[in-house]
């Protein structure tokens, strides 16, 4: 049976330093962590540039909604001026129609007069 003996630093009957095993394993330890940490920069890496990208896209969306919006008001404001395009023929159309009732019963008037 193998005993440590931490008081003399020896592992009794192998010969071994326990600092020597304690130093192994902590290298082991220190290179798994290195390990770990570098797939995780790695990964941390793979993110920042599929967010990266995203964000461009996402901007690229920005400036195309941002010009339909543009189209869309520009439209707008057209069909607000054919509106009143519209109203302005029709008030014109109502006025006429108007003096043309006047003078048709103008007309009637002195038509009466001569009538005998």
């Amino acid at each position: 049976m193998v005993k440590r003996h931490k008081a003399l630093g020896w592992i009794l009957g192998t010969g071994i330093y326990i600092n020597d095993i304690d130093q192994a394993e902590a290298a082991k330890d220190t290179a798994e962590l290195i390990g770990t940490t570098a797939q995780r920069v790695e990964t941390g890496n793979q993110i920042t540039g599929s967010t990266g990208l995203q964000f461009i896209e996402m901007s690229h969306d920005i400036e195309s909604a941002s010009t339909l919006i543009a189209e869309i008001s520009q439209g707008s404001k057209e069909q607000a001026l054919g509106v009143n395009q519209v109203n302005t023929a029709i008030l014109e159309i109502n006025r006429v129609t108007q003096e043309n009732v006047a003078t048709s019963e103008e007309l009637v008037a002195i038509l009466r007069q001569f009538r005998v």
